[in-house]
């Protein structure tokens, strides 16, 4: 049993995560990344911003969202909690975007950036320096989101929020066969 993320993962061919006491998830680690079971599993594994948006006919669609390369899914048309990671939000400059370049931080590969929409939303983006489209992203740009990818619950986003969010989740990594 661990509470290091990156250990479990790179120890166990599968992984158990835990919240509050009971299995939120089973599986292996791209699994879990890729298609968290439930948002206190989608919070656990990076995804940190959280938007607000509309199910149609298996849809994501809010304002200032480019979302044609989020999957369909299968879920009840209505509200809806879209979870991203900064690393999957690519802000698009728009001069009518909804959402402007608040802060800019190289690292020298990769650029951080602070977003904040008209209602005064903040959200995190993380790209590569040298993105061709990175060139054009500056302090005071206004900008549209093009989500990578995303994990999407249904419901709107107090609904999303699990019991016991604050209760630490427990990855429990299952031993590979010939690990010692």
């Amino acid at each position: 049993m661990t509470h290091d993320q990156e250990e479990a993962f790179e120890l166990a061919d599968r992984v158990v995560v835990m919240g509050d006491g009971r299995i939120e998830q089973i599986g292996d680690a791209d699994q879990i990344h890729d298609h968290p079971a439930s948002p206190f599993v989608a919070r656990f594994m990076g995804a940190t911003t959280e938007l607000p948006v509309t199910l149609r006919a298996g849809r994501v669609d809010a304002p200032g969202l480019d979302a044609a390369r989020i999957e369909r899914r299968a879920l009840p048309d209505g509200p809806a909690t879209l979870f991203l990671r900064p690393e999957d939000i690519t802000p698009i400059p728009d001069p009518s975007g909804c959402w402007t370049i608040t802060d800019i931080n190289s690292t020298g590969t990769a650029l951080l950036l602070t977003l904040t929409d008209d209602q005064g939303r903040r959200i995190d983006s993380t790209l590569p320096r040298r993105l061709p489209e990175a060139r054009a992203l500056t302090k005071g740009t206004r900008v549209h989101l093009r989500p990578e990818g995303g994990a999407i619950f249904p419901g709107p986003r107090d609904a999303a929020a699990p019991a016991g969010a604050s209760a630490l989740p427990q990855p429990l990594p299952t031993p590979k066969e010939n690990a010692r």
